[in-house]
């Protein structure tokens, strides 16, 4: 079936079925709608009714894959519904890190694209500020690994920034990744694993 649809998703017919299952409310049906549209080469028409269908699309996972399909769009106004509805999502986590920011390098997978450093700094700006617990460390090390995609002076200043206002478990540990970056390390993951390697030991109840 998928090859198929892989097939004839460029098909008008196609596209308008993908575009009624977006004006579903059963998120099953939600999720093809996406997946058929978005494996089309006429997403990028049809950006007014994704916006549309973004407000009335409560489940993570249909989300995911709706900034998954928008973000292989390279027009600025494909780039501009990414981000918006990037920081909708944040937005409506409340606070917490669920959704995407329990699912940062999920979402986040392809390089950062030139032009679009700050954009994606304001938004991890916001998700550090959630309220992480120290059960959350997984979150937390994947958006801090989002902040080491930006360049390393950006990410840099950003940690600094950020470091006073966290719990004092995850302060701890972005301290020892700012003082390796400063010794002139510079690979993520060696940077991502130093933070991990500070956490101490969760406390057994």
């Amino acid at each position: 079936m998928f090859d198929a649809l892989n097939k004839y998703s460029n098909d008008p017919w196609w596209v308008d079925r993908s575009l009624g299952l977006l004006r579903e409310s059963d998120p099953e049906l939600q999720w093809n709608g996406v997946w058929i549209l978005g494996d089309s080469t006429r997403m990028g028409e049809h950006l007014p009714e994704v916006r549309e269908f973004w407000k009335r699309a409560p489940e993570w996972p249909v989300q995911k894959l709706t900034l998954e399909k928008l973000e292989r769009l390279t027009t600025a106004e494909g780039r501009e519904t990414f981000w918006g509805c990037a920081e909708d999502a944040v937005r409506s986590s409340g606070g917490k890190p669920t959704g995407i920011i329990a699912d940062w390098e999920g979402v986040f997978i392809q390089p950062l694209r030139l032009g679009e450093e700050n954009r994606y700094a304001a938004l991890l700006r916001q998700a550090l500020g959630s309220g992480f617990q120290e059960s959350d460390r997984n979150p937390f090390s994947s958006v801090v690994g989002g902040v080491l995609n930006l360049p390393i002076p950006q990410a840099l200043q950003l940690l600094e920034e950020l470091q006073p206002s966290l719990r004092p478990v995850f302060s701890k540990a972005v301290a020892a990744v700012l003082e390796k970056v400063r010794a002139g390390e510079t690979r993520k993951s060696v940077l991502v694993e130093v933070l991990r390697a500070s956490y101490p030991a969760l406390s057994e109840r």
